[in-house]
């Protein structure tokens, strides 16, 4: 049975975890309040680029397109795969490793060759093991990009994307992350990149009444398939920022209820505890009494 002490010294333990959980909670919910605005402000913007993108090459007529981003290429295909850089956010990003290997081993079964590039160190720790010959160095020397979720890493990330597809050393890309259903509910998808896929004609109709006169449409294209492939990237970045807050702000809260239970536990323990050695004490005085 453990000591007085020692069962104080755990309930005190348990508090003070408790103190912090609730801190990390109150502060992911700041900032996925801050996160699910950028989000709302952004979804509108990314489905308008996608329809203007669709109306544009409704009008090509005369001219074929192309472009390696509306097209795609012959190469491997490229794995853009978002996660966090810190943990303590639930399932999130082991979600996310699971659908990379049900993605990795759809491409398997149908003998397309891959390669793998993160945003994120989290699903980086858990897939190196058994993916690490198919990891692409996306910028420096390392496979790994810092989880800085804005715009200046879109650009970055889809100006490497431009790059890769005109050298040929790949074909085609995605990106796998969460989607923010809710602040419980994060949607593990993977989002198509290039080749460019169509928007849904039927949720957002047809509006191609547009007069371009300078430049032509066939030279306009190529700068809205680049600026396409960046918001959608800034997209899935902002996404996925706030899915992780989310997860971890549910994560926290769960925590901070099951520190308050093993708190009460304790502390129910500890008062048994004590009122049993008190009993004992008691009976040890008595019997030295009626033996005197």
């Amino acid at each position: 049975m453990k000591s007085l002490k020692a069962l104080r010294d755990q309930i005190k333990v348990v508090h003070t975890t408790q103190k912090v959980t609730s801190a990390m909670k109150m502060v992911a919910a700041v900032k996925f309040r801050k996160n699910y605005v950028r989000v709302n402000m952004i979804r509108p913007y990314a489905a308008k680029s996608v329809q203007m993108v669709d109306d544009l090459l409704s009008q090509e007529i005369d001219t074929e397109i192309q472009s390696v981003l509306h097209v795609g290429g012959k190469g491997k295909h490229l794995i853009l795969i978002i996660s966090s850089d810190r943990g303590l956010c639930g399932g999130y990003n082991s979600s996310i490793a699971k659908k990379v290997r049900k993605t990795a081993q759809d491409l398997v079964d149908d003998d397309k060759p891959f390669c793998l590039s993160f945003i994120g160190h989290k699903v980086f720790t858990i897939l190196k093991r058994d993916y690490a010959p198919l990891m692409m160095n996306l910028f420096d020397d390392s496979p790994v990009t810092k989880g800085d979720f804005t715009l200046c890493l879109a650009k970055r990330l889809a100006e490497k994307l431009i790059d890769l597809l005109d050298q040929g050393a790949i074909g085609s890309a995605s990106i796998i992350g969460a989607q923010l259903v809710n602040t419980m509910v994060q949607k593990v998808t993977e989002v198509p990149l290039v080749p460019f896929v169509s928007s849904d004609r039927e949720n957002h109709p047809q509006n191609s009444d547009y007069i371009i006169l300078e430049p032509k449409t066939s030279d306009l294209i190529q700068s809205v398939l680049i600026h396409n492939l960046t918001t959608q990237i800034y997209q899935a970045l902002l996404e996925n920022a706030a899915c992780e807050q989310a997860a971890r702000m549910t994560a926290m809260d769960s925590a901070t209820r099951n520190a308050d239970k093993m708190a009460q536990k304790l502390r129910l323990f500890y008062n048994r505890t004590r009122q049993a050695r008190i009993t004992n004490e008691l009976m040890e005085i008595i019997s030295g009494a009626e033996t005197s």
